[in-house]
Order: structure tokens, then sequence, then C-alpha cells
């Protein structure tokens, strides 16, 4: 059965409407879609943008503030390192001062120590020399004390008072002199006129 060319004509028409209506549709729904992914697009982007910043200003916080804590502990490592410094300073100086205070103590000690080494040796020379003089004279007591010596001691008090006297004549010394210097046998018999009275003296005490 053949349709009249009308009603063929009419169900093309329709049909290519349709089509076009449908075209229509899914180009419309398109562009509404491109535009949605456009939009989308953009506010994910200003989005990003937005974050991007944000995170920048926390970064550039978080530098400033790494920057003041790295400033603070510089500033607190300076300061204790300066006053480590000052420590030091002063320990040095009590040091040294206890240094220059023990040795000044060690010089005393050691001047003392020499002053007293000093008095001991002229005190021991001093007794050395009295003993020497007591054992001399002990010696010589002893020898004038034996016959004949008394005699010898007289010759010998003579002879050392002449040579006495030569011994001063010689010098610039201001001494007492006998009345009659260039009398020998006056000083001779002054000499032993003193050993006499010594001897007898001697003699009585015993």
């Amino acid at each position: 059965m053949n349709m009249p060319p009308e009603i063929q004509r009419a169900m093309k028409m329709q049909v290519e409407a349709e089509r076009k209506k449908r075209a229509m549709i899914l180009e419309s729904e398109g562009h509404r879609q491109a535009e949605m992914n456009k939009a989308e697009g953009e506010k994910q982007s200003r989005i990003l943008r937005s974050e991007a910043a944000m995170q920048e200003e926390v970064n550039k916080a978080s530098a400033a503030a790494k920057a003041a804590e790295s400033e603070k502990l510089s500033r607190i490592l300076e300061s204790e390192a300066e006053m480590q410094t000052r420590i030091n300073m002063a320990k040095a100086a009590a040091t040294s001062a206890e240094s220059e205070k023990i040795q000044r103590i060690l010089a005393s000690e050691a001047e003392k120590q020499a002053a007293i080494n000093r008095a001991e040796g002229q005190a021991l020379a001093i007794q050395m020399e009295m003993e020497a003089r007591c054992k001399a004279l002990d010696n010589l007591s002893a020898s004038l004390e034996r016959s004949g010596a008394g005699a010898a001691a007289s010759f010998v008090t003579a002879d050392n008072y002449v040579k006495a006297f030569n011994n001063l004549a010689k010098t610039n010394n201001t001494v007492i002199i006998p009345s009659n210097p260039a009398d020998v046998g006056s000083m001779v018999a002054q000499a032993m006129t003193i050993y006499n009275q010594v001897s007898n003296n001697q003699v009585v005490k015993k």
C-alpha cells in the first residue's frame, strides 16, 4: 500500500523537524555543559589561586616567624657568649690575683726563711767563734800554768804590744800613745806590768 505523496512529505518534514529539534537540544545542552564546565573551571582556578595566595601568605608568615625565632636565638646565644666571656675574664682576673697573692706570700716566706737562715748562720758563726776563743783561752791558761810558761807569755805580750803600736803608727787613726813613744823599754815595762797584774789576779782567784 502506497501512501499519498503529501503524507509522505508531511512525514519527512516531521522527521526532519524532529531531527533538527534533537540537534538543537543537543547543541544547547552542549553549550550549557561547556558553559558549566567553563564556570567550574574558572571557579576551581579562583579557588586554586586563592589557596595558592593563602599558602604563600602562610609561607611568608612562617618564614618571618622562623627568621624572628632565629634572630631571637642568635641574640640569646650572643648574650650567653658575652656573659661566658665576662665570667671567663673574671675567673682569669681572680686567678691572676690569687697567683700574684701566692707569689707575694712565697716571696715573703722565702725572704723570711733567708733572714732566719742568715740569723742562724750568724748565731752559729758567733757560737763557733766564742767556742774557738774559749778553747784558745783554755789552751793558753793551761800553757801558762806550766813551769817556764810565764816568761814566754811575758815576752809574747810585750812583743805583741810593740807590734800593735807600730801598726797603729802607720795608719791615720787617732790613738792614745805613751808620753815617750821612742822609749821601747818603757812600753815593754808597761806591758809586763799589765801582764803581771793579770797573772796575780788569776793566782788570787785560785
